[in-house]
């Protein structure tokens, strides 16, 4: 097996975007990083001792929240619909009363 077919997935963190990217590398194109370089998390600098578990949880639990935040924003829309349908069902049921007996009672 050749090493310039053999490729290597990179992941990086994007801060301004909020994503993770993952980028396909031929191995011979890479060389291992110094040892000053920390890695980062998704949010501030960290130690070297970080895990990549420690930032994929990280960016979990982000997400986590995202996603109930998105939740709550949904519910509260429908409940808002709901109490405007709500609102416009009583108005009609207090003009319907509002109509005369002999109206509903009198042949079309």
């Amino acid at each position: 097996m050749k090493m310039a077919h053999v490729l290597a997935e990179v992941e990086t963190y994007n801060r301004e975007e909020g994503t993770l990217m993952r980028f396909w590398y031929p191995i011979a194109a890479l060389q291992r990083p110094t040892t000053g370089l920390a890695r980062s998390s998704s949010l501030a600098l960290c130690s070297e001792d970080r895990t990549r578990a420690d930032i994929y949880c990280e960016l979990l639990r982000n997400e986590a929240c995202l996603t109930r935040m998105y939740c709550r924003e949904a519910h509260s829309r429908l409940l808002a619909k709901q109490a405007e349908s709500d609102n416009q069902i009583t108005d009609i049921l207090s003009l319907l009363q509002l109509l005369p007996l002999n109206y509903w009672l009198s042949p079309v």
